[in-house]
């Protein structure tokens, strides 16, 4: 029986929060090109400049762990609120997370060659996060994300 694959490359960020979202795309002036406008998600959104991710609190800093897979991922035992996909291309073959405002969150990630893949976004502690809105600023944490990328077919 073969082994099970694990994540060939990893990173985690902490992406300051305004407006509800931050960004993924491309590395340093390169853009991850999505397919179609993807609109009806809760937390996925195109935008002219790669992915802009939705949470559920404002003015924090939540944990984003970012993973590439050589091929698609084990199933995820962990609860998580919400869970998407799309398939994005990598022209680079390079992504990061970047703040609201386009800032970089993280050092560039080398998902593989350039090319399409598979983007899945968990998310968890949204409604945590969404009761500290006007109350707590700036605190890092209690929202959490995984987002995990492979080659699409």
């Amino acid at each position: 029986m073969p082994d099970a694959p694990n994540p060939t490359a990893s990173l985690t960020a902490e992406p300051r929060i305004e407006y509800r979202q931050f960004m993924f795309c491309g590395n340093a002036g390169e853009v991850v090109l999505p397919g179609p406008r993807h609109e009806d998600s809760q937390i996925i959104k195109t935008g002219d400049f790669g992915l802009i991710l939705h949470t559920g609190g404002n003015d924090f800093y939540p944990t984003v762990h970012v993973e590439a897979w050589p091929t698609e991922p084990p199933e995820q035992t962990t609860k998580w609120d919400v869970v998407e996909e799309i398939d994005i291309s990598v022209p680079s073959g390079k992504v990061m997370v970047r703040e609201w405002d386009g800032g970089p969150a993280s050092d560039p990630l080398h998902v593989g060659p350039p090319g399409s893949y598979r983007f899945r976004a968990h998310s968890r502690g949204r409604n945590e996060a969404a009761a500290r809105v006007g109350h707590d600023l700036y605190y890092h944490g209690v929202e959490q994300w995984l987002i995990q990328l492979w080659p699409a077919r």
